[in-house]
């Protein structure tokens, strides 16, 4: 199996996952029970329960509402940008922008980094010498500058939206809330 949302790395909506079922398991009990994954289950047919035997391919496997148009048109165009560009050049381009995330926030004092060699390119974690102050995350998000606190750090994961502006930014907005 592999699983997937698309909300995420891959630029899709929110409720869109995706998933891979080996042939060897796609002959197994579903966790949900949907009309959709069984053979001949209809609301516009005649008979409405002709067939409840499972499909016999993965669609058995498949979520209720999966019909949800627009959202599958939103995972399937963020996918193939995300394609297009290539993981090797996303991994790069966030890279630079943690490289520059990383090297304006190293001379500021109570914020601990950890070496280059130790972190993936496209997240950075910051630590606090006196612990991450309580109120940092409202302090950000009150200048509209939005990272995520996680177990006394602060994480940082610029993707393809952001750009050197964004860097600075955060940058400007950090120092004066570390002030």
């Amino acid at each position: 199996f592999v699983c997937f949302p698309t909300y995420k790395w891959l630029l899709g909506p929110y409720g869109r996952a995706f998933v891979y079922v080996a042939r060897r398991h796609q002959h197994g009990v579903p966790l949900e029970q949907t009309a959709i994954g069984r053979k001949a289950v209809r609301a516009e047919a005649p008979v409405y329960f002709a067939d409840t035997s499972y499909r016999d391919d993965a669609r058995r496997y498949d979520m209720g509402e999966r019909d949800h148009f627009i959202s599958m048109e939103m995972a399937a165009v963020a996918m193939e940008m995300v394609a297009d560009w290539g993981p090797a050049a996303l991994g790069a381009y966030s890279a630079a922008l943690t490289g520059r995330l990383a090297a304006g926030l190293a001379d500021l004092p109570g914020i601990e980094l950890l070496p280059a060699a130790d972190r993936a390119g496209h997240l950075l974690c910051l630590g606090f010498t006196d612990g991450m102050p309580a109120d940092l995350p409202v302090r950000l998000a009150a200048a509209d500058v939005f990272a995520a606190p996680r177990l006394g750090r602060l994480r940082l994961s610029p993707h393809a939206y952001n750009d050197e502006t964004d860097v600075a930014r955060f940058l400007d907005v950090m120092r004066g809330v570390m002030a």
